[in-house]
């Protein structure tokens, strides 16, 4: 991955599936971690001005 947002993605994949140990989450309930993750990441880093 050499995206620049690589290390968000391996991070949220890391959280939602090894951290709370699932292994099968379907589309929707996926969708809607990302977007839970998306909505409170300005909180967590308060230099974040545009993402996404």
């Amino acid at each position: 991955m050499c995206a620049h947002h690589a290390p968000l993605v391996a991070g949220f994949l890391h959280r939602v599936f090894t951290t709370s140990n699932v292994r099968n989450l379907s589309q929707a309930e996926l969708v809607e971690a990302l977007e839970d993750e998306l909505f409170i990441l300005p909180d967590l880093v308060p230099t974040l001005t545009n993402f996404p």
